[in-house]
């Protein structure tokens, strides 16, 4: 399938993801995946890794928050799924909330240690949040199909 999205973790180790909703993690010293994961049904449209670059997320086409423990090689857990296609993922207060935006406008706020289920949600007047840039660690920058920023 198609890559989506390349993410670095650090300067051995980078993430893919696909089309088909296939997660692969790589080591530049093996040459070769060492984690590779299809917990989405639909594409994998963002990434991010923590400070520590040990859990990784991935936003998908299903609506789902996908979590990866790089260090461990394993998956760990899909969020509860959200409407519309998630596009984007960022980190914000320290690393202890995840904001994904979505094809519908939304943008769904996670805690770090209740990653399972959204536990916030905001509405934008804009067709669909693209991609998101933390500004500083509580405030991000959005941007939209529809010109929206």
């Amino acid at each position: 399938s198609g890559l989506n999205c390349v993410l670095p973790i650090d300067n051995n180790v980078f993430a893919t993801g696909d089309d088909g909703g296939e997660l692969k993690v790589w080591d530049l010293r093996k040459g070769d995946a060492i984690l590779e994961a299809r917990q989405h049904e639909e594409y994998i449209s963002a990434m991010a890794v923590d400070g520590n670059g040990k859990i990784l997320l991935t936003a998908s086409g299903d609506g789902t928050l996908g979590v990866f423990n790089v260090k461990r090689r394993r998956f760990d857990l899909l969020s509860e799924p959200q409407n519309g296609d998630l596009t984007s993922v960022v980190l914000l207060k320290r690393g202890k909330k995840v904001a994904c935006g979505s094809s519908e406008g939304t943008i769904y706020l996670f805690n770090w240690d209740g990653l399972g289920a959204a536990s916030d949600r905001f509405a934008l007047r804009a067709e669909s949040v693209d991609c998101m840039v933390p500004i500083t660690d509580s405030i991000v920058c959005v941007g939209s199909l529809d010109g929206v920023i």
